[in-house]
């Protein structure tokens, strides 16, 4: 056995790896490897057998002694003729003196810990299937990269064990110690009913038909580029649609959701013209009142902005209740001031 080692990232030195994925395109067949380094970081390097192959068949052994008459690693017509040299130089598992060098740069997740993964082309496009220890999975487009959706086929911190991805039915298989979950890659009715929201997906699994953002293998037609005509994006935003009002006790606490679609996306909330930042939390895009008063009452929108793209994700329109238990009218107020009057009195 002979071995070569695979370089990956200059400067970070990812080192360990912990996965390795095989994808067969035209030309030949390309290695994703899922490495981490001493930061704890995460990288995916991407070789192609080839430049392998040519690694293995020409570099130079790194050893001071290499046998004469034969190079190890090339196949014989008979084994049983091969010398004790050779065999002996075999036994000790010689490395080659060149390394294999990635197709491109290493793709870097600096904030993100992955144990397995898988690859899929699809559309031209070549996409990552990466579990997180968390529990989740990411699609995650290559080139460039970008991280489409995270899936939670189970409760987080359980920890996948494996994935199997069957790329025909497009289709991943994720195994936890005591279950396995079926990520169904194709969901695009989680990107809206848009053609700008299913444009900016970049979902390859995913088209616009002209009505729903539907699967690719369902719909062979894309077109993006009249997003913009009423036609090919009907509006299922709240504008023009009258907003129902919510009434919120007096000095109570109260606070506004807004769901945030996408984590690429930025969301700010509207007073009229005034705008607020968001609140962020696990629940979506906040806006807290602490304290309902008048000057709270009236019309909110939440907004979304994405690569141009701007719509209105909720409104709601505020107004202060004014339940008779808690109004305090002149003569209420008359009735307690004169009872505090009395105690004081008394006592």
């Amino acid at each position: 056995m002979i071995y070569t080692r695979l370089f990956c990232g200059r400067g970070y030195e990812f080192t360990q790896m912990i996965d390795v994925a095989t994808l067969d395109t035209d030309n030949d067949s390309k290695i994703y490897v899922l490495f981490r380094n001493y930061w704890n970081m995460s990288a995916v390097c991407v070789y192609n057998m080839t430049e392998i192959s040519r690694i293995f068949s020409s570099s130079e052994f790194n050893a001071a002694k290499v046998p004469a008459n034969h190079r190890p690693g090339m196949c014989v017509s008979d084994s049983t003729r091969l010398s004790s040299e050779v065999l002996g130089f075999m036994k000790d598992r010689p490395e080659m003196k060149d390394w294999v060098m990635p197709e491109n740069g290493p793709l870097l997740f600096k904030h993100r810990h992955y144990t397995h993964i898988q690859v899929d082309r699809v559309r031209g496009h070549t996409v990552l299937l990466l579990s997180l220890e968390s529990g989740g999975v990411h699609k995650v487009l290559e080139e460039p990269v970008f991280v489409i959706a995270e899936y939670l086929p189970f409760p987080r911190g359980t920890h996948i064990t494996s994935m199997l991805l069957d790329a025909s039915e497009r289709r991943l298989y994720v195994s936890s110690s005591n279950e396995v979950a079926q990520i169904d890659l194709q969901r695009c009715h989680v990107y809206g009913d848009e053609c700008n929201e299913c444009r900016l997906s970049r979902d390859p699994y995913c088209v616009w038909d002209g009505l729903h953002c539907t699967s690719s293998a369902k719909s062979p037609f894309q077109d993006f580029t009249n997003c913009n005509k009423p036609e090919a994006a009907p509006s299922k935003t709240e504008n023009g649609l009258k907003t129902p009002v919510t009434r919120v006790p007096p000095s109570s606490k109260h606070f506004l959701l807004c769901p945030m679609t996408s984590h690429h996306a930025t969301y700010h909330w509207y007073r009229g013209k005034t705008r607020e930042e968001c609140v962020h939390s696990e629940l979506g895009c906040l806006y807290l009142i602490y304290s309902m008063n008048k000057t709270h009452e009236g019309e909110y929108s939440c907004e979304s902005s994405e690569e141009g793209y701007t719509r209105t994700v909720r409104q709601y329109k505020l107004s202060m209740s004014h339940s008779e238990a808690l109004r305090l009218t002149p003569a209420l107020l008359l009735m307690l001031t004169a009872s505090h009057v009395l105690l004081n009195i008394l006592h």
